[in-house]
């Protein structure tokens, strides 16, 4: 483990759910705090016990629209590093306190205050949005306060998986020189390997040996948080190799960060196939998730007077845990999670294992590349006093992204894609169980397949996609 110091910065935690227990005592062990320089704020906090016997200060409140910047300032200085790990809670109003006080920032997701899919500005690339254009006087700005957005491990370390594939691909060109993509740009880059789609996937098959009552929504990870994605509309980057609407497609639009889709239907309702190097070929659902607008924005390609000349698809296809699955039906149909018990699976894993990575698609090639994490339960626990193998890869993303803050403390606010992507990988690897990249072939029943990439190639719901003149044109409901 690379041990690193907060230099002299009390730490305050924002919720303690999963990732709190998991990554506090290698903070404490890492970055050499003291149990007595943490706090942490939380309605509920698991294992408090324990980690109020070491000495950290606990205080066990809700935090909501009325006390947030109260409670936060009541505990808060410019010698503070806040690391936010709340789901439900505005990120954006508590980034304002930070820059407000000047404490460093970080956190795993972009939350606002409204749970649970709710439609229109609370969509995970609105959210992004609306947090880039209140921030953008201060984002990548020196001097200012850093605040570290969704540095987990996705959104977080997939930006930095997602740079050592590109970089392992291309080292295989007989015309890549060393450092090429810092000459060229990540983008002109992708775009000479001839990249169309890039997946974040992930497939999570830790399991306990009991039968789950009927109302009970078990998760390896925050089940509030997995709800309030599962139910959003999807969303996601649509490359400007896209040719036709998905029939569900809600709208197609382009703004100063890149081409959006948006489709009139949840994640469950949208199967997608992607690879991995375990199984090959799987299907998930079509997640909402923010890594997969910055990525595609970091490998897009513009002209000088600005307009898009190249973006790759961007999605994130995940299959999650057996235990989840179990009972998806009955919040998906619209219940949320309302009266229903909530439980993270850690002790009670019996076996299983978290795959995650980055899969790249090129033109006309059934050779397709992974770069990533898989870490099994047993890893984790050899490492991990309180986790699974998913809260630990989240923790390896946070360890990484607090590492960077500290060494660049004035920088503004930062999205994953301006850390260095080698140093956080030589932070996390301690923690990410077989890690690297790997070169497979695509196999699929269809004799005809076009290797083109596109979301209808990859589509595995047998929906129907309607024909448009072009990528990022404004499309209205397809019928």
């Amino acid at each position: 483990m690379i041990k690193s110091s907060l230099r002299g910065r009390q730490l305050v935690v924002l919720g303690f759910g999963t990732i709190g227990p998991t990554v506090l005592p290698l903070i404490f062990e890492m970055f050499l705090v003291s149990p007595q320089e943490v706090t942490i704020i939380a309605e509920k906090v698991n294992f408090e016990s324990y980690f109020v016997s070491l000495g950290v200060r606990v205080i066990q409140k809700r935090l909501t629209r009325d006390n947030m910047s109260e409670t936060v300032l009541s505990y808060v200085s410019e010698r503070t590093f806040v690391l936010n790990l709340s789901v439900g809670i505005s990120c954006l109003d508590i980034i304002e306190v930070c820059q407000e006080i000047g404490a460093l920032y970080l956190d795993t997701s972009n939350e606002d205050w409204a749970l649970y899919g709710n439609s229109g500005t609370s969509s995970t690339y609105r959210r992004r949005l609306k947090t880039l254009k209140s921030l953008e006087a201060i984002r990548n700005k020196k001097g200012v306060p850093t605040a570290l957005l969704y540095h987990g491990a996705n959104p977080g370390l997939v930006t930095h998986f997602a740079k050592a594939a590109l970089r392992s691909i291309a080292q295989q060109e007989a015309w890549y020189v060393d450092g090429l993509e810092y000459r060229l740009g990540w983008g002109e880059l992708c775009r000479k390997l001839d990249v169309l789609t890039v997946h974040v996937s992930e497939r999570d098959t830790q399991r306990v040996n009991r039968r789950l009552a009927n109302n009970l929504l078990m998760n390896t990870w925050s089940v509030d948080g997995f709800l309030e994605e599962i139910l959003e509309c999807c969303n996601f980057a649509w490359g400007t190799h896209e040719s036709k609407l998905h029939e569900l497609t809600k709208e197609i639009f382009t703004t100063e960060y890149g081409i959006v889709a948006e489709l009139a239907c949840s994640a469950t309702s949208v199967p997608v196939r992607s690879w991995l190097p375990e199984v090959g070929v799987y299907e998930g659902y079509l997640v909402p998730h923010p890594e997969t607008f910055s990525i595609a924005e970091e490998l897009s390609v513009r002209s000088l007077d600005g307009r898009l000349l190249y973006q790759p698809t961007v999605q994130f296809v995940y299959s999650p845990c057996e235990m989840i699955r179990q009972n998806l039906a009955k919040f998906s149909g619209g219940i949320g999670g309302q009266g229903f018990a909530k439980e993270i699976a850690l002790d009670e894993i019996r076996s299983g294992a978290d795959d995650l990575g980055v899969t790249i698609f090129r033109q006309g090639r059934e050779e397709i590349y992974w770069f990533g994490s898989c870490l099994d339960i047993d890893e984790a626990r050899e490492l991990s006093k309180f986790g699974n193998a998913t809260s630990l890869q989240v923790a390896a993303g946070v360890l990484s992204g607090m590492e960077w803050t500290v060494a660049h403390p004035e920088l503004g606010v930062c999205e994953p894609e301006q850390v260095d992507y080698r140093r956080a990988l030589e932070v996390a690897a301690p923690f990410l169980g077989r890690w690297g990249g790997i070169a497979g072939f695509w196999s699929s029943s269809s004799e005809d397949q076009a290797l083109s990439w596109t979301f209808e190639e990859l589509c595995a719901s047998g929906a129907l996609f309607h024909t448009v003149e072009k990528a990022g044109s404004r499309a209205a409901a397809a019928t």
